[in-house]
């Protein structure tokens, strides 16, 4: 694992423990094998509309799960819906960071080219209300403002290369901050300024759960004695 940056060390301070990102990374397979046999694997639905079908049963089931999670694990969630189209999609809040869930064709992609509109609305309010004090004028975040930063619009990214059904060969999940870039002719691009592996947050927070765990003291609970008065 790489140097941990800034944003990396706040997303493992605000998650805390490993519970969210666990029992959410472990239910990705499931959502790519239940979205492919709805779907590819469904003599009902006619060829052409097959693969639009699998993403739209992945992006229903993947929210719903997303929600269930969120809910079995004590985590704030909030049901909005695009104010563009009414799409439904579902926010988590965990300490400073808003997160929506989202689809990717790759881990590392910088731009997003065909973007949804949700996640358009999310960088707006990143671009308008945190931008000035997090990036200023570059596309670099900026330390030590983001450590001071209280509301911070975030992604996480799931998607899954080979045949983009099998999860737990191919699939990969990220946690990235998009950011509006603005060229002099006034040419908006939609990048991630960071993009992090979900999976390298969750080993960090495991480990933490495990040292704190060896850490308790352990408790030496007495075996009472019992004394037998003997009969005479």
């Amino acid at each position: 694992m790489k140097e941990k940056s800034e944003l990396f060390e706040m997303l493992v301070e605000d998650f805390g423990n490993p519970q969210f990102l666990r029992e959410f990374s472990q239910r990705m397979p499931i959502i790519y094998n239940e979205s492919g046999s709805r779907s590819y694997s469904d003599d009902l639905i006619s060829e052409p509309f097959k693969k639009y079908y699998f993403g739209q049963t992945r992006y229903t089931l993947s929210q719903s799960v997303f929600r269930d999670v969120a809910l079995e694990t004590g985590v704030e969630c909030k049901d909005e819906r695009c104010d563009s189209n009414g799409f439904p999609i579902v926010r988590v809040s965990v300490g400073r960071f808003y997160f929506t869930l989202h689809h990717g064709i790759t881990p590392n992609e910088i731009t997003c080219i065909n973007t949804s509109l949700i996640r358009k609305q999310n960088t707006a309010i990143n671009n308008e209300l945190i931008q000035p004090s997090l990036f200023g004028n570059s596309v670099e975040l900026d330390g030590e403002k983001l450590s001071q930063a209280k509301n911070i619009y975030a992604n996480i990214i799931h998607g899954c290369g080979g045949n983009g059904t099998a999860f737990d060969e191919y699939g990969f999940l990220r946690i990235a901050i998009p950011f509006l870039k603005k060229s002099a002719d006034g040419i908006e691009q939609f990048i991630f300024v960071e993009n992090v592996d979900l999976f390298d947050v969750l080993q960090v927070l495991i480990e933490n759960e495990s040292v704190k765990e060896q850490a308790k003291p352990m408790v030496d609970v007495a075996i009472p004695k019992i004394k037998i008065n003997k009969i005479a």
